[in-house]
């Protein structure tokens, strides 16, 4: 079946979301925008765990399923998470840590009807990564979530994530001359308190802004999920309508993914 555009994608998500996915454990190759086999996906695992643990997989470990995989990876990388909601995790410690503890996995949602990728959830230590996924299989855009506050911010939750950042990309309509897409993009970082800074790269131009507005940043909380809770993570718009508006142009024209046209 052909894949179906962008825009189609977002008509789906704004009509029944929940119901269109379906999830899976193997990895999203986003250097090729290929989805990998549950071989290709159990040779990963095993790779990481002999760089991460030990040169030899245990006997009892060798015939995981990626599902299997995953609750290990998950298990390992919410410890460090119970870490930063109890005491945080000092700057000089954290590299320390995350090869010490952290353990990479992937969720991938497709759509149901065609089997197409949608998006998924990258897990390496503390926090995750969201990327949605256009009909060639480019991440357009990504949500990063960290479970505590930056240094010398407050508003930590026990038990939840904050999206930090939200990332679009806009490919040129032509690969380059190393035959690979580029593109502009645009980074919004929140904090826990409001503040919003806008990140644009368009060209050779790169402009920081920061909002003189601060917002509700009530939406950008999500509850750290339990394993094979994923779907409220696969969410796009996870703000109400206008909670965004003060980081949008005057005459609206720099619409968000998930608004349609004829908002």
């Amino acid at each position: 079946m052909e894949n179906i555009s962008l825009d189609e994608l977002t008509a789906i998500w704004q009509a029944t979301f929940m119901e269109e996915l379906k999830i899976t454990y193997r990895d999203w190759n986003y250097a090729i925008y290929k989805l990998c086999s549950e071989e290709e996906t159990c040779e990963v695992y095993e790779i990481e765990y002999k760089s991460r643990i030990s040169k030899r997989v245990p006997k009892e470990m060798q015939n995981y399923t990626m599902e299997q995989w995953a609750r290990f990876a998950y298990e390992r990388n919410r410890s460090m998470a119970e870490m930063a909601w109890d005491k945080g995790i000092a700057p000089n410690e954290y590299n320390r840590l995350l090869d010490k503890i952290g353990f990479p996995f992937e969720v991938t949602a497709l759509l149901e009807f065609n089997e197409q990728p949608y998006a998924f959830i990258t897990f390496l230590g503390e926090g995750c990564n969201v990327s949605f996924l256009d009909e060639l299989g480019r991440t357009f855009m990504s949500y990063r979530f960290e479970p505590s506050p930056y240094q010398n911010e407050k508003g930590n939750r026990k038990g939840y994530l904050f999206l930090y950042q939200l990332s679009l990309r806009y490919y040129h309509e032509e690969k380059d001359e190393y035959g690979d897409w580029d593109y502009d993009y645009t980074d919004y970082e929140f904090t826990p308190d409001g503040r919003v800074r806008k990140i644009e790269e368009i060209g050779d131009e790169r402009t920081i802004y920061d909002s003189e507005q601060r917002i509700n940043v009530e939406s950008n909380w999500q509850k750290y999920p339990e394993f094979g809770d994923w779907l409220p993570l696969f969410e796009m718009k996870r703000w109400k309508d206008d909670e965004l508006m003060p980081l949008t142009d005057k005459d609206n024209s720099n619409k968000f993914p998930w608004e349609s046209d004829d908002e």
